[in-house]
């Protein structure tokens, strides 16, 4: 039986020609996770290497017809608020399909006994796997409808949300609103494909974030160097370079400095997020506050003072309201204003040396990976300048 990936049992199930072997593939089973639990990039194998979570990958060590692959860590974290309680679920599911020879008296005791050990809803998780292992696609339909992605929803409510911050709001909402129109008549080619298209979701966040994050001039910018590198992309290569450039650039704009995480924070978007990850909803009375663990720091020259405080959201109500006068070269680290021209010359010489395409089509990429993954504000300035000139 294989519940898991990364753990001494599972290497035990699955070398079936090693030492370690202890059973045929023929009698194994196997229900795996295939998502990734929060901060975590990639599955790794023992020495590193990038792991792909598939069928085929599975098919030689266990037996086709007893293979599940799900997404339990969405799941888990849909339904119980927690992740980690996806491989409980997966135990229950493992238990009611018979891959576990014990009584049902046995393995209640043992799921009791983990509960009052300190695993919280340990029951009410082994519970639910073992409901969902009769008709488990329909369970798993609110995590689909998660994933899908209507441009044309996600446009309205680009607009709705800037509406909501009184007249400057309106104002704002107007200007995203001819941007976003503008940028699905200048960008016809990227609605072709399905990856085309999950750029434009690219897209359309970052118009209203750039607004959120500098006003008009930052989102015209942006939108400006998008058009100007459609204009020299390949249609034959699927509009490789501009389904690549548009996150990578959104995202060194995008400095994470204080004022823009605090107005970030009060964003409908974001509240919004925060109620279908914890599936909270009114219509059963769910009420969601939220507190701040806000972080106060004084420095004169060597000498400096930091104070923790759990605060309510007036933390970043204030930071919002003082970063109006802040001037937009302050903002951010050195190193992050140093990325973000980086990666701008980067885009301005893909635009003017169209017979180096190729080049820069991989090397796009290379920082579309970086963007994905998360890496791209934590990487250092000397990555992503070798990146740029390899």
């Amino acid at each position: 039986m294989l519940l898991g990936w990364d753990r001494e049992e599972v290497l035990r199930a699955v070398d079936t020609l090693g030492s370690l072997r202890v059973g045929s593939s023929d009698r194994t089973f196997a229900i795996v996770n295939t998502d990734l639990f929060e901060h975590q990039t990639s599955f790794k194998e023992l020495h590193g290497d990038s792991l792909t979570l598939d069928s085929q990958t599975l098919s030689s060590s266990c037996r086709d017809d007893g293979l599940i692959l799900r997404g339990f860590a969405s799941l888990a974290r849909y339904r119980f608020h927690n992740e980690r309680l996806g491989d409980i679920v997966q135990l229950g599911m493992a238990f009611q399909l018979g891959y576990i020879p014990v009584t049902v008296d046995a393995i209640n005791v043992a799921v009791a006994t983990a509960e009052q050990g300190g695993f919280a809803r340990t029951v009410e998780a082994f519970d639910f796997g073992r409901r969902i292992a009769s008709d488990s696609d329909s369970i798993w339909q609110p995590i689909k409808e998660e994933s899908q992605i209507d441009l044309e929803r996600l446009e309205k409510r680009c607009v709705r949300d800037l509406h909501k911050h009184g007249r400057k709001g309106v104002a704002q909402a107007e200007i995203v609103k001819r941007l976003l129109r503008q940028s699905k008549q200048s960008l016809p080619g990227l609605f072709e494909t399905a990856e085309g298209r999950q750029c434009m979701t690219d897209m359309f966040n970052a118009i209203r974030r750039c607004m959120l994050w500098g006003g008009e001039d930052v989102a015209k910018r942006f939108v400006n160097l998008i058009y100007q590198v459609y204009g020299v992309d390949n249609a034959e290569n699927g509009r490789a370079l501009a389904r690549n450039v548009i996150l990578p650039l959104a995202e060194s704009i995008l400095i994470r400095e204080p004022i823009y995480l605090a107005k970030l924070a009060r964003s409908p978007e974001v509240l919004r997020r925060i109620r279908k990850r914890l599936n909270v909803r009114h219509s059963r009375g769910d009420i969601l506050k939220r507190r701040f663990l806000s972080r106060f720091r004084l420095r004169l020259w060597n000498w400096s003072l930091q104070v923790d405080m759990r605060t309510s959201d007036w933390s970043s109500v204030m930071v919002s309201v003082l970063g109006r006068f802040i001037p937009q070269r302050w903002r951010g680290h050195r190193r992050d204003r140093a990325v973000r021209e980086e990666i701008i010359h980067a885009v301005n010489k893909a635009i003017t040396s169209p017979e180096q395409y190729e080049k820069w089509v991989l090397t796009f990429q290379a920082l579309n990976k970086l963007a994905l993954s998360g890496e791209l504000h934590s990487s250092s300035l000397e990555e992503i300048q070798r990146i740029i000139q390899d």
